[in-house]
């Protein structure tokens, strides 16, 4: 957004924290080198109303849901960020969205996390084990991983006089790896809370 020829830009969009695997993929993915901001870049300028700012519109970081929100909805001898079974074979269809054939079902749940887990914590925990103590630690530092990376998106616009910043997006709507700050929130399918926990962000 821009008033007039050669004004200041008022409104910045994005960006986004694309989370992928390279060995399971996923309905949606980009193989992205996802910038860790840690320790955030922060900007030397002045601040306040009476200079240069701006809007931060949506941005955003891909993240898993909590153990209690997928595990409902998931057979235990799934209970892993990668499924069980070999990985589903994709095909890129376009953008970001992929059609991913076999029967692993993760591959169906949106964004996987490795790249996030890996960026933030090293080795994915647990990565060939089954059962909940494995899908509870992999789940924990996909939202922990999605919380750093937000908070260093967040301190840097504040550096950059950003008088206000919007996040991508509000709620989940299925317990899958989206966007959402918001679990899904709907209590009649299994393992979900009325209007959703919030994750730790």
């Amino acid at each position: 957004l821009t008033i007039g020829r050669g004004r200041n830009r008022l409104e910045v969009h994005g960006p986004y924290g694309h989370s992928y695997s390279n060995s399971f993929p996923s309905v949606n993915a980009v193989n992205e080198n996802l910038d860790p901001k840690t320790p955030p870049r922060l900007s030397t300028g002045s601040t306040g109303p009476m200079h240069k700012n701006q809007f931060a519109s949506e941005f955003g970081s891909s993240v898993m849901s909590s153990f209690e929100s997928m595990s409902g909805t998931l057979s235990p001898d799934n209970w892993n960020i990668h499924g069980k079974g070999s990985p589903a074979k994709c095909i890129p269809v376009v953008g970001h969205d992929l059609v991913c054939e076999g029967p692993n079902v993760m591959s169906q749940r949106n964004y996987a996390c490795d790249s996030h887990i890996q960026k933030y914590f090293g080795a994915i925990p647990f990565e060939k084990e089954f059962g909940a103590r494995a899908f509870q630690a992999q789940l924990y530092e996909c939202m922990i991983s999605q919380s750093l990376w937000m908070k260093g998106q967040f301190e840097f616009l504040r550096s950059q006089n950003s008088f206000g910043a919007l996040i991508w997006q509000l709620n989940e709507n299925w317990p899958t790896g989206g966007w959402g700050s918001i679990e899904y929130g709907t209590p009649t399918v299994s393992g979900q809370v009325a209007g959703g926990r919030w994750k730790p962000l």
